[in-house]
């Protein structure tokens, strides 16, 4: 296996939720998700677990693009 260029677009809408009641409200929203937070939160945790979230399963190269 070589090296593969992979775009990340992630575009979604991600609500913070204070409290269990508002967790439910927030994500039955349509075309959304929610999570509930504590006191902090960690950015960075955040968007590198979005990011892994939004990779493929699988390595794959575009038909045509793998060299034999």
């Amino acid at each position: 296996m070589g090296p593969m260029r992979h775009a990340v677009e992630i575009g979604r809408t991600l609500h913070l939720a204070r409290n269990e009641a508002e967790l439910e409200r927030l994500d039955a929203l349509p075309d959304s998700d929610a999570i509930l937070v504590g006191e902090t939160l960690n950015l960075v945790d955040l968007v590198e677990d979005e990011v892994l979230l939004s990779l493929p399963l699988a390595a794959m190269h575009a038909e045509g693009e793998c060299p034999v």
